[in-house]
């Protein structure tokens, strides 16, 4: 999964490994062309997206749940600008998943 932030870097969702790390790494592309990882915890991460609040993913499960099932999960920016914890959002509410996944957020100025 790739997005676009509001100050113009890309974020990335890409696999660590099956053998030692299960989940996916969120990483940001710098202008400069560096990437640096900013977060970890979410299963095949499918869409992705990013505003002033924080970081939104739709996975297939937080890592380390007993049951894996699709979750839409929010990384609050933290005051140090690094994404806080997992939150998984809609925990009453069933994703299913098929196919390309596309997450619009629509931020009220």
């Amino acid at each position: 999964a790739i997005a676009a932030g509001p100050d113009g870097r890309i974020w990335v969702a890409s696999r660590r490994g099956r053998d030692q790390w299960p989940d996916d790494e969120i990483v940001r592309l710098d202008l400069s062309g560096t990437t640096m990882a900013f977060a970890s915890g979410l299963i095949r991460v499918r869409a992705l997206a990013v505003d002033r609040v924080g970081i939104y993913a739709v996975a297939d499960s937080v890592a380390g749940d007993t049951a894996a099932r699709p979750v839409l999960a929010r990384l609050r920016w933290r005051a140090d600008g690094t994404p806080g914890p997992v939150e998984p959002l809609l925990a009453e509410q069933t994703l299913e998943l098929g196919g390309p996944s596309v997450l619009r957020l629509h931020v009220a100025d």
